[in-house]
Protein backbone atom coordinates (compact mmCIF):
# COMPACT_ATOMS: atom_id res chain seq x y z
CA UNK A 1 0.00 0.00 0.00
CA UNK A 2 1.23 3.31 -0.92
CA UNK A 3 1.70 6.22 1.13
CA UNK A 4 -0.24 9.64 0.21
CA UNK A 5 3.17 10.89 -0.39
CA UNK A 6 4.29 8.73 -2.27
CA UNK A 7 1.55 9.42 -4.84
CA UNK A 8 3.11 13.35 -4.49
CA UNK A 9 6.72 12.44 -4.68
CA UNK A 10 6.95 12.16 -7.98
CA UNK A 11 8.09 8.91 -10.67
CA UNK A 12 11.85 9.91 -10.64
CA UNK A 13 12.19 10.58 -6.60
CA UNK A 14 9.97 7.66 -5.54
CA UNK A 15 12.51 5.20 -7.94
CA UNK A 16 15.40 6.61 -6.78
CA UNK A 17 13.94 5.94 -3.01
CA UNK A 18 13.27 2.57 -4.04
CA UNK A 19 16.37 1.76 -5.92
CA UNK A 20 18.57 1.89 -2.82
CA UNK A 21 19.04 -0.83 -0.90
CA UNK A 22 18.08 -0.03 3.33
CA UNK A 23 20.93 -0.75 5.75
CA UNK A 24 21.12 -1.04 9.00
CA UNK A 25 21.32 3.07 9.72
CA UNK A 26 20.98 6.24 8.01
CA UNK A 27 20.50 9.96 8.12
CA UNK A 28 16.56 9.78 8.81
CA UNK A 29 16.88 6.73 11.19
CA UNK A 30 18.95 9.34 13.31
CA UNK A 31 17.03 12.36 12.65
CA UNK A 32 13.81 11.00 13.22
CA UNK A 33 15.15 8.23 16.47
CA UNK A 34 11.93 9.52 18.60
CA UNK A 35 9.16 9.67 16.03
CA UNK A 36 7.30 7.46 17.87
CA UNK A 37 7.56 9.01 21.53
CA UNK A 38 6.56 12.65 19.41
CA UNK A 39 3.12 10.99 17.77
CA UNK A 40 2.34 9.26 20.56
CA UNK A 41 -0.96 10.60 22.00
CA UNK A 42 -2.37 11.89 18.93
CA UNK A 43 -5.16 10.01 18.22
CA UNK A 44 -4.83 11.03 14.49
CA UNK A 45 -0.67 9.65 14.72
CA UNK A 46 -1.32 7.80 11.51
CA UNK A 47 -2.48 10.51 9.36
CA UNK A 48 -0.06 13.12 10.96
CA UNK A 49 2.74 10.67 10.24
CA UNK A 50 1.81 10.16 6.79
CA UNK A 51 1.47 13.79 5.97
CA UNK A 52 4.03 15.32 8.16
CA UNK A 53 6.95 12.63 8.94
CA UNK A 54 6.80 10.80 6.40
CA UNK A 55 7.76 13.85 3.72
CA UNK A 56 9.79 14.61 5.95
CA UNK A 57 11.79 11.42 5.99
CA UNK A 58 12.08 10.93 2.52
CA UNK A 59 13.50 14.22 1.88
CA UNK A 60 16.02 13.38 3.87
CA UNK A 61 16.89 10.15 2.70
CA UNK A 62 16.71 11.43 -1.00
CA UNK A 63 19.55 13.56 0.28
CA UNK A 64 21.30 10.92 1.53
CA UNK A 65 21.09 8.51 -1.52
CA UNK A 66 22.51 11.78 -4.20
CA UNK A 67 25.13 12.88 -1.09
CA UNK A 68 26.32 9.01 -0.73
CA UNK A 69 29.73 7.99 -0.14
CA UNK A 70 31.92 5.42 1.80
CA UNK A 71 33.13 8.27 4.17
CA UNK A 72 29.29 9.78 4.89
CA UNK A 73 28.36 6.00 6.02
CA UNK A 74 31.54 6.15 8.42
CA UNK A 75 30.04 9.13 10.10
CA UNK A 76 26.56 7.86 10.03
CA UNK A 77 27.52 4.48 11.53
CA UNK A 78 29.03 6.86 14.12
CA UNK A 79 26.64 9.09 15.25
CA UNK A 80 24.04 6.28 15.54
CA UNK A 81 26.32 4.43 17.92
CA UNK A 82 26.38 7.43 19.78
CA UNK A 83 22.73 9.03 19.28
CA UNK A 84 20.56 5.48 20.14
CA UNK A 85 22.71 5.42 23.74
CA UNK A 86 22.06 9.84 23.91
CA UNK A 87 19.14 11.41 25.80
CA UNK A 88 19.73 14.40 24.44
CA UNK A 89 19.74 13.13 20.87
CA UNK A 90 16.80 11.51 21.59
CA UNK A 91 15.28 15.11 23.13
CA UNK A 92 16.34 16.74 20.19
CA UNK A 93 14.90 14.30 18.02
CA UNK A 94 11.43 14.46 19.42
CA UNK A 95 11.12 18.46 19.26
CA UNK A 96 12.07 18.01 15.68
CA UNK A 97 9.57 15.70 14.99
CA UNK A 98 7.08 17.79 16.92
CA UNK A 99 7.85 20.72 14.97
CA UNK A 100 6.75 19.54 11.89
CA UNK A 101 3.08 18.78 13.67
CA UNK A 102 0.70 21.11 13.12
CA UNK A 103 -0.48 22.98 16.48
CA UNK A 104 -3.05 21.32 18.57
Amino acid sequence: MKSAHADTLGEESLNLLLSFKPGLTGPASIKFLAEDDALAGYPNAKALYLTYVLPAKADCQLKYIRDYSLLLDIKLIIQTSHDIFSPKAYAVSREMVRSLLPPS
